[in-house]
C-alpha cells in the first residue's frame, strides 16, 4: 500500500499532523511554567544538537547549492524557528483553545490564496479541501450551535495566531522555491541554526520583562522540551 512515493507522502502527512497536534497541547500546558520564547529556544536547541550529530556531512556536500539559496532558507528559518511558535505560545496565554483551532486552520487557505495571487489557480480538490477543513473546524468549534460561534470573543492571542498562520503560509511558498538538489535535512539544519541565533535577542528581551515567570524544572518540563524538540521540530518538520 505504501510502496509508491505518493502513498508514502500521504502517510507522512498524516503522521505529521498527529505529531503536530501535540504541539498546541504541550504548549498550552507548559506555558506558565516556562516563558514562551525561552521554551521555543530550548526545543530548537535540542533539534540543533541532534542535527549536528548526523546532518553536517551532508550539509557540507550540498553547501555549494545551499549557498545559492541561502537568503530564501534564512527567511524560512526566521519564520519557522524564530517567529511562528513564539507567536503561537504567547497567543495561548490570552486566547482559548476554540479560537486557536479556528484560526490555525486558515494556514492552508492563505497558502492557496497566495498561489492564486501569483497566477497559479488551485485545483478543484485543493479548493474543496480548504473549504472542508475550514467548515469542519468551524463546526467543531461551535459545537454544532451557531450561537456558540457568534459568542466567540477575540483577544490579542487571536491576532498573534492569525499572524502566525499567515507567516507559515509565506514559509510554505518560499520553501517551494528551494531546488530538489538540497535535502530536507540540510534545509532544516540551516533554518534551525539561523533561527536559533536570531532567537537569542528575543530570549534576552523576555527575561528583562518584570513579570516573566520563573522556570519550573520538573519531569514535565524535560519531557515537553524533548517531545517538541524531537517530535515537532525534527521528525514532523
Amino acid at each position: 500500500m505504501f510502496s509508491s512515493r505518493r502513498n508514502k507522502g500521504i502517510l507522512f502527512v498524516i503522521l505529521n499532523t498527529i505529531i503536530w497536534s501535540g504541539n498546541y497541547v504541550v504548549g498550552r500546558l507548559i506555558i506558565g511554567e516556562i516563558p514562551p520564547i525561552t521554551f521555543n529556544s530550548l526545543r530548537w536547541t535540542v533539534t540543533m544538537i541532534l542535527l549536528a550529530c548526523f546532518a553536517l556531512p551532508r550539509l557540507k556536500r550540498e553547501w555549494p547549492v545551499v549557498k545559492r539559496f541561502l537568503p530564501v532558507i534564512a527567511v524560512c528559518g526566521v519564520i519557522s524557528v524564530t517567529l511562528y511558535n513564539p507567536l503561537a505560545y504567547i497567543g495561548a496565554l490570552t486566547t482559548t483553545a476554540a479560537n486557536l483551532a479556528l484560526i490555525s486552520v486558515t494556514t492552508p487557505i492563505f497558502i492557496v490564496l497566495f498561489f492564486l495571487f501569483k497566477g497559479e489557480k488551485p485545483t478543484v480538490n485543493q479548493a474543496l479541501g480548504c473549504l472542508a477543513a475550514f467548515l469542519g473546524s468551524v463546526y467543531l468549534v461551535m459545537g454544532g450551535q451557531i450561537s456558540n460561534l457568534l459568542a466567540l470573543k477575540f483577544a490579542t492571542g487571536d491576532l498573534l495566531m492569525l499572524v502566525g498562520a499567515i507567516l507559515f503560509a509565506v514559509y510554505s511558498m518560499l520553501l517551494s522555491k528551494v531546488p530538489d538538489g538540497i535535502s530536507q535535512t540540510s534545509i532544516l539544519t540551516v533554518m534551525t541554526f539561523i533561527g536559533l541565533i536570531l532567537t537569542i535577542p528575543l530570549v534576552v528581551w523576555e527575561w528583562q520583562q518584570p513579570n516573566v515567570a520563573p522556570i519550573k524544572f520538573n519531569m514535565f518540563f524535560v519531557l515537553s522540551v524533548l517531545y517538541t524538540g524531537v517530535g515537532n521540530s525534527l521528525l514532523a518538520w
